[in-house]
């Protein structure tokens, strides 16, 4: 096949459903028997739903109410799977597999409703299913295929209710559309940004206000609730992980973004280009490509990427990008591909898989090409914890800080660190009564605030009106926030313990911890993690206060 038919609603055949569930068994297959480590930030959800199911309420440390989650409705869910009394690093995790399979079910639905045809939806499904990317994060435990799934369902189900190929629409679709869409914005902070491209294709459509007004009035009332609920737990209408957003890290999202559009070759996003500028596109593949550039490209850009790998603000846009490619293609060789015969439209459909999942089957090769890959896996899932080869600097070694703090320091220990994942959980799960400082603002709301982009926005501006170039003025902010930061630590909290990270000895607020008078005075080095030539952390305690 040179590219599937798009236009037309083509009937769904009994054996597409068993490449559909075929597709879905190979994606949930590779994504358990893939070495993965454990993801530090999923245990951030992890420590909030134990609390919950505590009676401590959706607090990171007991009696601090701060929002230090994403999605507030992937923390329901966790909780959920907490209260049910399963052990959330195997559970969760499955949860978020079960998420990706679906994932790539409602790409096959999504295909469908844009008007492609058998082969154009199956090789969608099947690009999909065997993207390493969406793996890893179905695995990470974190709301990226959660995400996913919504977003994909959202765009499926709007395209059948606002641009019907079979007339009319079941009465039931645009309902579930308009839940959907407060859903995706509950789901991931981006998913409030869905809201651009239906405005915009309900101004396209006749101006269509009132059906605008409906999405609008599905949003507001649905946000609104949540922003009810998040004022009133948190005493805030913004969630504390705001600190996470760099728009000035431009050099760091590009290149993210960039090497995400390179992953798969650039044909996800080369056919669409060249079916946009020779306007090939119809409402219905122009709507899905405006979703694109809204949630993925303008909020990667929009936030300074993220600091994981394999593209997590990329990710979600994966269904959505196949089905635009399968139908971009066939938009640009139109009527041509009709004549083409059978075997060599089905050589060119699977060239083109293999070259859109080339560097997907070499990451999963790699990772199955080491050593013992399978009895890993195996204790991997057995046991997050496991102290198998903890190497410096890496996931495993977040292991061993997490045993040595639960080991080694008392109840009723404050601890500054900057990884709020697997150390805080373990510390919980082993009845342990320890609270968490987060260096890094997630979990804390003075340092959050510290960090947040108003205030770096202040500082930048009070900084250009003193005169200094926007190099300057952004140097001198940072240095600023570094004060304030080591301010509040060391004079207002006190810990009785500060982690720090080896590899983050260079940063500019540990460098300067670590260089300050007071903090000398104030700590002393008790322990480095672990023990060796080279550590992962270096442990200060708090020097006894003297007798007066």
């Amino acid at each position: 096949m040179a590219a599937p038919a798009v236009g037309r609603l083509t009937p769904v055949r009994i054996r597409d459903r068993w490449w559909v569930l075929a597709a879905a068994v190979t994606f949930t297959s590779l994504s358990i028997l893939t070495y993965l480590e454990s993801e530090e930030d999923a245990f951030i959800y992890y420590r909030y739903a134990w609390n919950m199911a505590h009676g401590l309420g959706w607090v990171f440390n007991p009696g601090e109410a701060v929002e230090g989650f994403s999605s507030p409705l992937w923390m329901l869910f966790v909780g959920v799977v907490q209260r049910l009394g399963f052990d959330l690093p195997r559970a969760v995790p499955l949860l978020g597999i079960l998420c990706g399979a679906l994932t790539v079910v409602a790409t096959y639905a999504l295909a469908r409703s844009a008007g492609l045809d058998r082969t154009g939806r199956l090789a969608s499904v099947w690009g999909v299913a065997l993207a390493y990317p969406l793996m890893v994060w179905a695995r990470s435990g974190l709301d990226t295929p959660w995400y996913a799934l919504v977003l994909a369902l959202f765009v499926t189900t709007y395209l059948a209710a606002e641009h019907p190929l079979a007339a009319p629409a079941a009465p039931w679709v645009r309902p579930l559309a308009l839940l959907l869409l407060p859903l995706a914005a509950a789901s991931r902070p981006e998913g409030v940004l869905l809201l651009l491209p239906v405005m915009f294709d309900r101004w396209r459509c006749g101006r269509d206000g009132r059906g605008a007004g409906r999405y609008l009035a599905a949003l507001g009332l649905g946000y609104g609730l949540l922003l009810v609920w998040r004022f009133g737990t948190y005493g805030s209408l913004l969630p504390n992980t705001g600190v996470k957003i760099h728009p000035e890290y431009i050099w760091r999202s590009s290149y993210q973004l960039l090497t995400f559009v390179a992953y798969f070759a650039g044909l996800l996003w080369l056919a669409p280009l060249l079916a946009w500028l020779r306007r090939r596109l119809d409402r219905r593949l122009s709507f899905i490509l405006l979703v694109v550039l809204t949630v993925t490209v303008v909020y990667q850009l929009g936030v300074g990427g993220d600091q994981k790998w394999y593209f997590r603000f990329c990710v979600p846009a994966l269904p959505l990008l196949m089905v635009l490619f399968w139908g971009s293609l066939a938009a640009l060789l139109g009527e041509r591909a009709v004549r083409w015969p059978a075997w060599g439209r089905g050589a060119l459909t699977g060239g083109l898989l293999v070259v859109l999942l080339t560097t997907s089957l070499i990451d999963m090769g790699r990772v199955f090409q080491t050593p013992n890959a399978l009895a890993r896996v195996a204790q991997e899932w057995a046991d997050p914890y496991a102290s198998i080869e903890p190497l410096p600097f890496s996931d495993r070694a977040h292991v061993v800080m997490a045993r040595w703090i639960a080991d080694n320091l008392p109840d009723g220990s404050v601890v500054a660190y900057g990884q709020m994942g697997k150390a805080p959980y373990y510390a919980l799960t082993q009845g342990r009564d320890i609270r968490f400082i987060d260096t890094l603002g997630l979990t804390d709301r003075t340092i959050g605030q510290i960090y947040s982009l108003p205030s770096r926005v202040e500082g930048v501006v009070r900084a250009l009106r003193a005169g200094d170039s926007l190099s300057a003025a952004l140097s001198t902010t940072r240095h600023g926030l570094a004060a304030r930061l080591q301010d509040y630590l060391l004079r207002e909290r006190q810990p009785d313990a500060i982690i720090v990270e080896t590899r983050l000895a260079g940063d500019l607020f540990l460098a300067s911890l670590l260089a300050s008078a007071q903090f000398r005075h104030d700590y002393e080095l008790v322990a480095v993690v672990p023990p060796g030539p080279n550590p992962y952390a270096a442990v200060y305690a708090r020097r006894p206060t003297p007798d007066p």
